[in-house]
């Protein structure tokens, strides 16, 4: 098996083999969750009501802006990230 990522910060369309630019997106949400928990983000992943996916509703130290950000951008479905790195950076900013 030749596999390149971290688990918990691989999109699982990465996972399948099949990357996409919006598997790149992926990462920076587990990024962020350590950056703003000091943590793996593997804590804060787990059963969801559609699946699996980051639980970060009680993380005081993420705005509820950017937990939005984070969940989109960790989405499961490709289509449901951002689209582009302009769209990306756009949510973030608006964050600030």
């Amino acid at each position: 098996c030749n596999r390149i990522g971290v688990s918990c910060y691989t999109a699982p369309d990465q996972d399948r083999g099949q990357p996409l630019p919006q598997s790149d997106f992926y990462a920076i949400g587990p990024t962020f969750i350590f950056l703003l928990t000091a943590e793996s983000p593997q804590k804060f992943y787990g059963k969801i009501p559609r699946g699996y996916g980051f639980k970060l509703e009680n993380i005081p130290t993420i705005a509820p802006k950017l937990r939005e950000v984070i969940l989109r951008t960790t989405a499961a479905k490709p289509g449901d990230r951002f689209q582009t790195a302009q769209q990306l950076a756009r949510a973030l900013a608006a964050c600030l």
